[in-house]
């Protein structure tokens, strides 16, 4: 959102807050706990959904985009690290072939699957036609509940059970190639390739 913390209305109800300060680390209760009321900003023409299930849903739309920007980073680390084999095999007296390929192809593996988060970098361009991903599906909830209190629609519906199920897919292929990754890199180090940036520090025989 516009300012960092920007976020989803508060839903109604009985909230409490606390002030702190935190000096060297040290955190320091300056306040008793105060107790307050939040009402409803305004009531719209139709009367929706109740309020506790839009705020089950605020929270389950905010869950998936939590998922979303970590695969976004995971992503960026595992491209990272497979530059980072790369430089290393190209240092190192092993012998070109196998690993050069599986390297070749979890890079495009991993690639396909960041295309399935954030969309094909080389297809976003006007009139390009491209699938639904899990982050354009998410963009599509969050422009439909961002400053209503109606409820999920049913397009926000489907489109947040899709990119859920989507996500969780992605993430457990992500976490298959992180392990084999994590293999290959092994390899590497067994035939004499310089440290990757990443892996643990190798110990001194």
């Amino acid at each position: 959102f516009d300012e960092p913390s920007g976020g989803f209305l508060a839903a109604p109800g009985t909230y409490t807050a606390t002030l702190y300060k935190q000096v060297d680390g040290k955190v320091e209760k300056l306040s008793k706990t105060e107790q307050f009321e939040v009402v409803r900003l305004r009531k719209g023409a139709l009367s929706g959904a109740k309020l506790a299930d839009v705020a089950d849903f605020w929270r389950k739309y905010e869950d998936a985009a939590r998922s979303a920007s970590a695969l976004n980073l995971a992503f960026s680390n595992a491209m990272a690290k497979i530059e980072g084999m790369k430089l290393a095999l190209a240092n190192s007296t092993a012998d070109a072939g196998d690993i050069d390929k599986r390297i070749h192809d979890l890079r495009m593996e991993i690639l396909e699957l960041e295309g399935k988060v954030s969309g094909n970098q080389s297809k976003n361009e006007p009139g390009e036609k491209t699938k639904p991903t899990a982050g354009s599906r998410l963009f599509v909830v969050q422009r439909v509940i961002e400053y209503a209190t109606y409820g999920p629609t049913v397009t926000a519906s489907d489109n947040l059970k899709l990119a859920q199920q989507d996500l969780d897919r992605i993430e457990s292929q992500l976490n298959q190639n992180s392990k084999d990754l994590n293999a290959l890199s092994r390899r590497l180090e067994k035939a004499g390739a310089p440290w990757v940036e990443g892996e643990e520090i190798p110990k001194n025989n």
